[in-house]
């Protein structure tokens, strides 16, 4: 049987000659630390979408990483903050009680939406007429994840409108996948999530009218308790915010999503 030798990537080679036993992820990860302990340095593990993680227990693996090799460092990084927090935060879970910094990114303003591009396209060499930015933040918003794709798209070569027609096509699709990952698990409450959501894309509403426009429409009384349920697991996974007692989708590429899609 045919024996890996060295594991290479991104200037950094890992030397597993002398690994007798079977490799696993414990073998690369320690080697990993200790080529970043010889160099001074640290090797950074980074996950997107790490809500995920724990439906495949990896994250036993990141606490194994955390308690025993100092020089990885762990980054988590994802949209389903409430589904993130969780994983750290249940007792029950490997990684509670670890020590950690949270960084919260949020939804610009339109002048800081505006700003961002007109700065990220200077830094690249690229002049857009702030008429053009003005238009693609109605589009887009201040989404932060969606400007910079934009950005990318502009950024290898594309016109502005043809890189706002990437984003918009691309990020339904994708955010078509995450809706449909959440409402697969929902099972007899599909219909009442997109109802929810439905009546969020046309616009913010107090909890009262949700409840009130969900009963006409479905011709029966819902349970209050019910209702709280749907808006909470709909903040747990991002999909929705509330701010002084409003619920809103925040994500205009959503909004867009549950009115052509659903």
């Amino acid at each position: 049987m045919e024996h890996i030798r060295a594991v290479t990537f991104m200037g950094m080679r890992i030397d597993l000659s002398e690994v007798k036993d079977e490799i696993d992820y414990r073998t690369l990860l320690r080697e990993i630390n200790s080529w970043a302990k010889k160099k001074n340095t640290f090797f950074v593990l980074a996950i997107d979408e790490a809500q995920e993680v724990a439906k495949i227990n990896f994250d036993k693996y990141l606490a194994f990483v955390y308690d025993n090799l100092t020089r990885i460092k762990i980054i988590l990084a994802g949209s389903q903050v409430g589904v993130i927090s969780k994983i750290l935060e249940d007792p029950r879970k490997p990684l509670f009680g670890r020590a950690r910094v949270e960084i919260n990114t949020r939804r610009l303003t339109r002048e800081q939406a505006i700003g961002f591009l007109t700065q990220g396209f200077e830094e690249a060499g690229i002049r857009i007429d702030q008429n053009i930015l003005s238009r693609i933040v109605n589009k887009l918003d201040g989404v932060i994840g969606w400007l910079t794709l934009f950005g990318w798209y502009v950024a290898q070569g594309k016109d502005p409108d043809e890189a706002l027609n990437l984003v918009l096509s691309n990020g339904i699709k994708l955010v078509k996948n995450e809706l449909d990952l959440f409402l697969e698990t929902r099972g007899i409450g599909r219909r009442r999530y997109i109802l929810v959501l439905k009546i969020l894309a046309e616009g913010p509403k107090r909890w009262k009218e949700i409840k009130e426009i969900m009963e006409i429409k479905l011709r029966r009384r819902i349970a209050n308790n019910q209702i709280t349920r749907y808006l909470t697991e709909l903040i747990k996974y991002g999909f929705i915010e509330k701010r002084e007692n409003l619920h809103y989708i925040p994500d205009p590429l959503l909004r867009e999503t549950i009115m052509k899609e659903y």
